[in-house]
């Protein structure tokens, strides 16, 4: 009997260790498998943290290239009205000196037809004056004739 039961202890021992044994190496594969699950987790925050990132740098050149686009535009649109305005500016010029030209030739223009009003009218009272003294030349000459 007790070699019986030192036996069944044994087995029931040994089948306790196997147990045991079974238990501990599913814990340490368990355990592995959950290692492995963590660190692929821990690559794919990773990855993702790196692809937000890269997303952000994208977003931000975007943003940037938007902002640097705008300030191209509205320089553009600046020197663009600038420009428009320099060219009204010499437009208004152009046409303030040439109507100066054409008043200063409207201003020559009557003053020569002036000139020659006013010396029509000598060229005239002349005439009329020189014409006056021929009458009274030839009046004062009848009036001599007359007197002989």
């Amino acid at each position: 009997g007790e070699a019986l039961q030192r036996e069944v202890l044994r087995s029931w021992l040994k089948d306790a260790q196997m147990e045991r044994q079974t238990r501990e190496s599913e814990a340490r594969e368990a355990a592995l498998k959950q290692q492995e699950a963590q660190k692929r987790v821990e690559q794919l925050m990773k990855r993702m943290m790196m692809e937000g990132e890269a997303l952000q740098r994208e977003v931000f050149r975007s943003w940037h290239g938007d902002a640097v686009a705008e300030r191209q535009r509205r320089v553009a649109e600046a020197a663009q009205k600038e420009l428009e305005q320099k060219q009204a500016r010499a437009r208004l010029e152009a046409l303030m000196k040439r109507m100066m030209l054409e008043g200063e030739m409207l201003q020559r223009e009557v003053l020569r037809s002036w000139l020659a009003d006013v010396q029509e009218d000598k060229r005239m009272r002349k005439e009329e004056a020189e014409r006056k003294e021929r009458e009274a030349t030839a009046a004062r000459a009848r009036v001599e004739a007359m007197m002989k």
